[in-house]
Order: structure tokens, then sequence, then C-alpha cells
């Protein structure tokens, strides 16, 4: 396979899984890195597009990393297939055009509210050392712990109101205060990097963790396998089937209340809550059988009561 020219513009997402893809399908490829703008300008010249990445070379042209994935990935052995079949197929496409409208917006907005004013962070390529990335990264750490204490107040709060309301005495014997959708520095496969959990949560071995389902599904306390597979990671959640958008449309308020039938939830709130909907949601039976070699189970909790904001 002739050597192709990949065209990037650094402080980019897209751009970085692009390089993770060649070196994954072994394609050859020399990259030359643009700042903003300018990148625009060598996309038009070399590929006719105002998209990117682009990889080019005399046999093709692809503009971006998911006609990468479809052009390679015919092309590679068996093993290295990334894109599935029949059903999952189909949810892979849904999960994609999820993440990519909802995740790759929001990432970069926050991204480039740091880099965007510093000139000399867009001209060369955005390296952990630089001020911009480490101002980045201490305000993301920041953010996360956060979050952690905020999680932390919340279970205080939630164990002193069913001490109070079952006036029964109680002793905690353990707290799991378990995140999703986060970064961290972390070695893998010989070498550090930053590991980005989105829908995930890390599984290290003898990591505690909390795998929720959806309204009115089962949920589970596990303890992670350490796979080096899954970068020591496993699912968060069931995972959606269908965006909240969808669900709204095709589900109803009445379905819902079927669905939750002996259960305590907010059912005065049932047109908000809509998008919650467990046919919204995978299974999380099927998920949890999926992720075996991931983690292990130690509990499975019934769920009685479903608490979820609407405001």
């Amino acid at each position: 396979m002739p050597s192709a020219t990949l065209i990037t513009f650094p402080p980019s997402l897209d751009c970085e899984l692009a390089r993770f893809l060649l070196a994954h399908y072994r394609v050859p490829y020399q990259e030359r890195r643009h700042a903003f703008i300018f990148n625009f300008f060598a996309t038009l010249l070399h590929g006719c597009t105002l998209h990117f990445p682009l990889l080019y070379n005399d046999s093709y042209k692809l503009d971006t990393v998911r006609k990468m994935i479809d052009y390679f990935d015919p092309l590679c052995p068996a093993d290295r297939n990334l894109l599935l079949a029949g059903a999952e197929h189909t949810q892979v496409e849904s999960d994609w055009t999820l993440f990519n409208s909802t995740l790759g917006g929001a990432t970069a907005t926050f991204a480039y509210y740091h880099l965007l004013p510093l000139r000399d962070v867009m001209i060369r390529p955005l390296s952990e050392g630089t001020p911009a990335f480490e101002a980045y990264v201490a305000d993301m750490l920041w953010a996360q712990r956060y979050a952690a204490a905020n999680r932390d107040k919340m279970m205080s709060a939630a164990l002193a109101s069913l001490v109070d309301g079952t006036s029964r005495a109680t002793a905690e014997i353990e707290r799991i205060n378990c995140h999703h959708n986060f970064a961290a520095r972390e070695h893998h496969r010989g070498r550090d990097g930053w590991v980005v959990r989105k829908g995930a949560i890390r599984a290290r071995a003898g990591d505690r963790g909390v795998i929720p389902g959806s309204m009115g599904t089962a949920s589970f306390i596990v303890t992670g396998l350490g796979n080096e597979a899954s970068f020591e990671s496993c699912s968060h959640g069931a995972g959606r089937r269908m965006s909240r958008g969808e669900a709204r449309r095709q589900l109803t308020p009445d379905s819902l209340g079927a669905a939750m039938k002996g259960k305590t939830w907010q059912s005065a709130e049932a047109i908000a809550l809509v998008d919650e909907h467990p046919l919204a949601y995978k299974d999380v039976e099927t998920v949890m059988a999926a992720q075996a070699d991931l983690v292990r189970i130690d509990h499975r909790l019934t769920q009685v009561l479903n608490y979820k904001g609407t405001k």
C-alpha cells in the first residue's frame, strides 16, 4: 500500500483518533500538521474539502475518520476489524452519531476555550508541558475533584435520610464513590498517557464500582478485574438505545407507567421522564454478561424506588 499523507490540526480529538486508526490498521503515512485556518487551505488544496483530518495519496482521499474506518476495515485481517455486523453494527452506528453530536461538540468547546486565545499553542502542536495544556488539565482535574466531593456529600445526605426515615441504627461498612465521563493519566501497554472514559468507569483489579441500570431495572455493585484490553475499564451503565429526542417521539407516559408498575417513582412527572424510559436503554443484564471479563458482580440490587431530577 503506497504511503499516504495525513493533514491534521493538532488540538483535535478527530486527528488523534485518525492516528490511532492508522496505527491499528498498520497504514504507513506521514503527518503534516497545520495551525487553525491554514489546515483548511491544505485540505482544500489536496482533497477539495474543508473537513479534516484528511488522509490522501494517489489512490484515495479520505476526509473524516469515519471514511478512514469504512475504507480500511474491509481491507484488514478479520482479527483487526473494528466494524461489527448485524444488530451490533446498527447499534454502533447509533452510538457513533450520539457520541459525535453530543460529546464531540462539548469537549471541543471546553478545550478551545483555553486554547483559542493562545496563538502560540495553536501554531505548534499541543503537547504536555505547555502552559495552555497544563491550565486545561488543572481545570479539568479541579472539576473532577468537585464532582467527587459532590457525590460524597449526596451519599452522606442520602444515608442520613435513610436512617431518619427508617428509625433504625445503621453502621456504614463501605462507601463506593465511582465516577464516569472523566480523564486520568495512567500507564498502559508500556507507556503513560491520558485515558478518557466516556460512558465508562475505571475497573482496575480490586476497584469497586457501581453499574446502574435504567429506571425500573437492576443495578450492580462490582469489582474490577483489571482487564488491560479495555484499559482497565467497564461500562458505567446499560447505555442508550435511543437518543432523548427519539425516546420522546416513540415512547409514551402510559408505557412508562406500565414499565414502572410496582415501584415508587415520580408518576406525576411521567411526561418529563419519558426520555428515561427503560426501553430507551439497552438491557442491563445483557450488558453485564458481555463484560464478564471486565468486572465481577458482587451484588445485584433490585429497584424499589426511583427518583430523577426533572428541572
